[in-house]
């Protein structure tokens, strides 16, 4: 993530859901004052969050196999939408297709893959073609043990897919240095890629 910000002018990140407009929407910086002041409830987040985050389908090279996992959108440029999610989730992928809430599908190609499967290589970039969704904004400032957070993904149980399944917990440990963040919000397979969102609305 940090890589790609670096190539990009924070003016071309986008706030409002446009599927028509063949344009860069505008972003303001001092939206993330957001990130501090606002306190929504979880389904105030649940509604903000509904453009954002996507369920992701990957296709085994050999197409003999599938996986699902989640992800969020971090960017709108140069006509593509930027989804960010997990290297283990597209990981030997052949084909990665992009679902959202409400059943549209775009087909996805891999920009970044940090080909790790623990802590901070465990990253993947992917464009979609085209302004789609909404991206999430991203704190800068670190999170704090105790504060409250929610989970957004697809868990994947043996009945199928439960996409866009929210739930609730702390953060409950920063670890590494604060590299890593440690919570006790339920976390299964599938919700890997997903977003961990505090009460402001921010990742």
């Amino acid at each position: 993530l940090i890589l790609f910000i670096c190539f990009i002018n924070p003016e071309l990140f986008a706030n409002e859901r446009d599927f028509k407009k063949d344009k860069y929407l505008a972003y303001e910086a001092k939206d993330y004052d957001n990130c501090i002041n606002n306190k929504y409830s979880a389904e105030e987040i649940s509604e903000i969050m509904k453009n954002k985050v996507v369920t992701i389908y990957t296709n085994s090279k050999d197409n003999q196999s599938y996986g699902v996992g989640s992800g969020f959108v971090v960017a709108h440029y140069n006509k593509g939408t930027y989804i960010l999610t997990n290297s283990h989730v597209i990981a030997d992928s052949g084909s990665i297709d992009i679902e959202w809430l409400d059943g549209h599908k775009d087909k996805a190609s891999i920009v970044i893959d940090g080909g790790g499967v623990v802590d901070n290589n465990d990253i993947a970039l992917l464009k979609i073609y085209g302004i789609v969704g909404a991206p999430v904004k991203i704190k800068k400032e670190s999170t704090k043990t105790g504060r409250d957070v929610i989970a957004i993904g697809a868990p994947f149980p043996l009945a199928g897919v439960l996409d866009y399944s929210l739930s609730k917990g702390v953060i409950s440990s920063i670890r590494k240095k604060g590299t890593l963040i440690q919570t006790d919000t339920a976390i299964n397979k599938g919700n890997s890629g997903g977003p961990l969102i505090e009460r402001s609305g921010c990742i």
